[in-house]
């Protein structure tokens, strides 16, 4: 899957746009897929992107790109050669060529070593993407566009409709809220602030929520730890007018000890400061009380927020960065851009909005607004998932029109018999099995969740934790098998939990695997929602959900395939599943000697078998 975001770095925007791509970069890279990452404008923003991925333990300098007059940074203009024409074919071959005989590792241009580890597949150019217009360069399966400007060149926008399965806007304020109301399918909206969940709009194409703020995962991971200072102050940009010098001469003047970061585009009084160090305190405007910090990796600038008891920021995404980890949140007004997510979340009693002239009473740490416990950030994950799931339904939607069957079943509570019915009784439990091919977006990051629940994966073979991409190819080669069929399993449920989804309760998966029709038999995989047990959820009827699983299995099994055996394998070890086997009617018949490998420990493995008694077996 081609996974390209398209963003900016402009004279007098900073690199806000910049790092929330960045974060967002790293989350699907986490889940095994490459982003291309191309930003228009300046191309220093290379500066910021090697801060944030220096570690010791990830650098490697044996292999890096040779070097390349298209890819160097030209001294007098700050941007990349390649800029200069970018409709030129010379241009369209170049980057052709770039993304052909990339390796496997991405290159930090100042000291051409290799970045490994989560950002190995991540490929960052400096590129005035607008003025693409070859198909094959737009082309991509999902297509993430963060821009203020991308209204003057919508040319570029509808190309990108016609070019890929997925394109996604991030929109601060509304910017492209009527162009959303067009109803274009695979078009969809990411918005941080909110500002859609107040349009009354009702759509699966909308993100829009502090949930969906792009945070680095150090904030999600922060922890409360000991305050050292009064205020944390980060204006982020290039900070023109050194707004951040005249707040800290403001704190100082209050007598408040401060902590100052400045950006990397910073160009200010504060950086001459003969003791200021990246990642390092230093002694400022002579004063033991302040700290200044410059052009620092994220998990610094989050151990910073959390060492603070109040915050003083601007708007973007440095206003959600302090929500995730103070208390008591300030906001700066410095850019039009900023009215609407700042008009917001003061609404909400989040920030408090302070001028740059602030008296000492304005920033008092009150009650009012001291925030709530939220969830800032907790769904990106949810949503890029999401994003993946869709483009790989728009292709199989291009490739195979074909829809897999789901079963709908009514089981007695007796389980003397099963029939697929519209009927309803006191004592009958509604099943659904929904084949994995026919899976939600939502749906299949729950399977996910489940099969990689350590209850879960530790009856499996391959016991290893499986990443999203994984999974989804997993899903979308199911598309092409015959010989395998999966199945999540949910029960028509009337008590509303956490656990329910549109009135079901996921109960487990079940499959189907080297089914064969010639000889009518296949092989039986089930395992339970664990999150059931969990969550100590109770079965509120005589079957245990083990027992319901079963049931669906055997009846696709011996109703729609018309198979005469079913059989299973399980560990010697697995006494519960055992049990419930042998309950079920499945008889042992065979025995695999050693045949895997456990903690260090060879197992057994139990061959079960079950005969269709609807059919005579000869």
């Amino acid at each position: 899957m081609k996974i390209r975001i398209l963003t900016e770095n402009l004279q007098g925007l900073g690199l806000g746009h910049v790092a929330r791509c960045f974060n967002l970069s790293a989350v699907f890279l986490e889940m095994g897929y490459e982003v291309d990452f191309f930003v228009r404008g300046n191309a220093d923003f290379m500066g910021f992107i090697n801060t944030q991925m220096q570690d010791s333990n990830t650098l490697n300098s044996q292999d890096f790109y040779k070097d390349s007059k298209e890819y160097k940074t030209s001294t007098d203009s700050k941007h990349l050669h390649i800029l200069e024409d970018s409709n030129s074919t010379k241009v369209t071959e170049s980057i052709i060529n770039f993304n052909k005989n990339i390796n496997s590792n991405i290159t930090n241009f100042n000291n051409k070593k290799v970045i490994e580890s989560t950002f190995k597949y991540f490929y960052p150019l400096a590129l005035q993407w607008e003025n693409i217009t070859h198909k094959s360069l737009i082309e991509c399966d999902i297509c993430i566009i963060d821009s203020y400007h991308l209204n003057e060149f919508k040319g570029f926008l509808f190309e990108c409709f016609k070019c890929c399965k997925i394109v996604c806007l991030l929109d601060d304020d509304g910017l492209y809220l009527e162009l959303f109301k067009q109803n274009i399918p695979n078009f969809y909206i990411l918005n941080p602030n909110g500002f859609y969940n107040l349009q009354g709009l009702e759509s699966t194409q909308i993100f829009s929520g502090l949930q969906y703020a792009l945070l680095n995962k150090c904030f999600l991971d922060s922890k409360r730890i000991k305050k050292k200072y009064d205020f944390f102050v980060c204006l982020g940009g290039e900070d023109k007018r050194d707004i951040s010098n005249v707040i800290l001469t403001r704190l100082n003047e209050f007598n408040f000890s401060v902590c100052v970061v400045l950006g990397a585009n910073y160009k200010g009084k504060l950086l001459q400061d003969s003791n200021i160090q990246n990642n390092t305190e230093s002694n400022s405007q002579n004063t033991q009380k302040s700290y200044i910090f410059h052009n620092i990796k994220q998990e610094k600038l989050a151990k910073l927020m959390a060492e603070s008891k109040a915050c003083i920021v601007s708007g973007g995404g440095i206003i959600f960065e302090a929500l995730s980890v103070c208390k008591s949140v300030f906001a700066l007004n410095l850019a039009n851009n900023q009215n609407k997510q700042i008009e917001i979340l003061q609404a909400q009693g989040l920030v408090k909005e302070i001028k740059i002239d602030f008296s000492k009473n304005d920033i008092k740490i009150t009650k009012k607004i001291k925030k709530d416990s939220i969830n800032i950030g907790t769904k990106v994950r949810d949503f890029a998932s999401i994003l993946c799931m869709c483009a790989i339904n728009s292709s199989l939607n291009l490739t195979h029109n074909k829809k897999e069957k789901n079963f709908k079943i009514n089981l007695n509570t007796k389980l003397d018999s099963i029939k697929v019915t519209e009927s309803r009784t006191f004592n009958t439990i509604k099943l659904q099995a929904i084949n994995f091919c026919n899976l939600s977006a939502s749906e299949s990051l729950r399977v996910l969740q489940y099969r990689n629940h350590p209850f879960v994966s530790k009856s499996m073979y391959g016991s290893a934790h499986i990443s999203a991409k994984t999974h989804f190819d997993f899903i979308e080669s199911l598309r092409h098998e015959e010989n395998s069929k999966y199945f999540l399993v949910q029960e028509k449920s009337e008590i509303n939990t956490s656990l329910s989804h549109n009135g079901y309760l996921d109960i487990g998966v079940v499959s189907l695997t080297r089914i064969n029709l010639k000889h009518k038999h296949a092989y039986l995989g089930i395992y339970k929602n664990p999150l059931l047990e969990s969550y100590n959820f109770k079965n509120i009827d005589s079957i245990s959900y083990g027992e319901k699983l079963i049931e669906v299995i055997k009846f696709i099994t011996f109703n729609e395939y018309n198979l005469k055996m079913l059989f299973l394998e399980v560990f010697e070890k697995n006494i519960r599943a055992i049990k419930l086997y042998e309950k079920m009617g499945f008889k042992m018949c065979g025995r695999l000697s050693n045949y895997v490998k456990i903690d260090n420990e060879f197992q057994d493995v139990f061959v079960y078998e079950l005969k269709n008694n609807l059919i005579k077996i000869l």
